[in-house]
């Protein structure tokens, strides 16, 4: 993510502007603590969702869900394939931070590992 700017804040949600591979998309972020946090694609090139989820299994667990899908491309095509190739890295990444981050403040005792 090259930009993350805030542009609306509600009790349980914000509205951000972000810049990813040099598309800028607006999304809507809710939160739904101790279960989940959604990102939904607003507007831009991409649309959809993106759910990060916590599974209650007895250990900390969390399941990543991207559900997205780009505007100008027909969903399938070799084109959006590639495209989608191209940017696994990239999200991949974004897991990673999420899960390092969550193991920081874990070791912090500024999270709690329930």
């Amino acid at each position: 993510m090259e930009t993350c700017d805030v542009i609306e804040r509600g009790d349980d949600w914000l509205i951000r502007e972000i810049r990813i591979a040099g598309n800028t998309m607006r999304e809507k972020v809710t939160f739904h603590p101790e279960h989940t946090v959604a990102f939904e694609r607003l507007d831009g090139i991409e649309r959809g969702t993106i759910l990060n989820e916590v599974l209650d299994e007895g250990e900390l667990q969390l399941r990543f869900t991207f559900t997205l899908s780009r505007k100008d491309m027909e969903d399938g095509s070799a084109e959006e394939q590639a495209y989608a190739a191209s940017m696994e890295d990239t999200y991949l990444k974004a897991v990673q931070s999420t899960v390092d981050t969550i193991r920081r403040l874990i070791s912090e005792g500024k999270l709690a590992a329930e």
